[in-house]
């Protein structure tokens, strides 16, 4: 949760860090899958275990569903084009934080009038 801390006040961490953290919920997702295909067997099987069904079966449908959606977010964050991380590499190769100006220059009847300076994005 530190993590989450330190993102909620703006600062920026590598990206190595940032697919740690996701990979190590992706993998808390999928014990967690193994840990229910585990109870489903032993209860399946007869065996005692103190897990009810609906318990086990929201268990696995809410485990299921998380580990569905972090891989979404792993793929669409780190690996897919144009992710997040490229877009920020991108803005980092632009010096400064003041956008690119151009003078838009006016033509009237021969005689060249220069406006206000338009943004460049």
């Amino acid at each position: 949760y530190s993590y989450y801390a330190i993102r909620c006040l703006k600062w920026r961490t590598p990206k190595w860090i940032s697919m740690f953290i996701t990979a190590l919920q992706i993998s808390q997702m999928i014990a967690g899958i193994t840990i229910g295909i585990s109870v489903y067997r032993i209860k399946s099987s007869g065996g005692e275990c103190q897990q009810t069904w609906t318990n086990l079966f929201l268990n696995l449908g809410m485990y299921c569903s998380y580990f569905l959606l972090f891989c979404n977010f792993f793929y669409n964050a780190y690996l897919k084009k144009n992710n997040r991380y490229a877009v920020l590499d991108k803005k980092k190769e632009t010096p400064g934080d003041v956008p690119e100006m151009k003078e838009d220059k006016q033509k009237s009847n021969g005689v060249t009038t220069r406006r206000r300076a338009v943004r460049v994005d």
